[in-house]
């Protein structure tokens, strides 16, 4: 059995770290809007695309900092730094989850005080993630998706690859419109045309 100290301590450590991360969530809400509203986009318009760009992004940042790590001092501060740039952008993703947790449960208060779904959905989220187990797993769930989320719309990704899409929408319309480059078949359905009426003979001249 653990000692009464050390159940003790690890509470306050992860109290203390739930406690930061709803900070950091109201933050990153009110010092970076654009991205974490550009998160939510991405969230939720996205999510199996950004849990893919979550998982691809962890495992590049710990392979970054591993082989940084291995060059001494200076490539530990500088893998020290790609983590922090990456865990900016992971709060930002989570910030719009605990947004759209918050939202879903509206209140009278929130038209006066727009950070109060953050900070609503932050602590409801992490009450649920303290559950063992299954709270722990749905936390790393969370954590991967709302992270590649805030890393597509934090970086703009997300935005350049819907006006890629748009422009290429666009360009499919124009070439379309052109009969001369329309589906055959769409020819062969066409209406005929109306033929030339013909001219009435004129009345002769008694």
């Amino acid at each position: 059995m653990a000692p009464t100290g050390d159940v003790l301590f690890w509470t306050f450590i992860i109290l203390g770290l739930l406690i930061t991360l709803v900070g950091y969530q109201l933050l990153a809400s009110a010092l970076l809007p654009n991205a974490v509203a550009r998160s939510r986009t991405a969230l939720t318009r996205r999510p199996i695309i950004s849990g893919l760009t979550g998982a691809v992004t962890l495992l590049i940042t710990i392979g970054l900092f591993a082989g940084l790590k291995a060059l001494g001092q200076a490539g530990t501060v500088v893998g020290l730094g790609i983590i922090v740039v990456v865990s900016t952008l992971a709060v930002c993703g989570l910030a719009s989850f605990s947004r759209i947790v918050g939202e879903r449960m509206p209140s009278a208060v929130d038209a006066t005080s727009p950070w109060r779904p953050t900070m609503r959905g932050a602590i409801t989220s992490e009450i649920a993630f303290t559950f063992p187990f299954v709270g722990w797993l749905l936390f790393a769930l969370t954590l991967v998706i709302a992270g590649g989320a805030g890393v597509l719309g934090a970086t703009g990704l997300h935005a350049l690859a819907s006006r890629l899409r748009r422009g290429a929408g666009s360009g499919t319309r124009q070439v379309t419109s052109d009969p001369a480059d329309a589906p055959a078949d769409a020819l062969d359905q066409a209406p005929p045309a109306p033929l030339p009426a013909s001219p009435q003979p004129e009345e002769a001249v008694a």
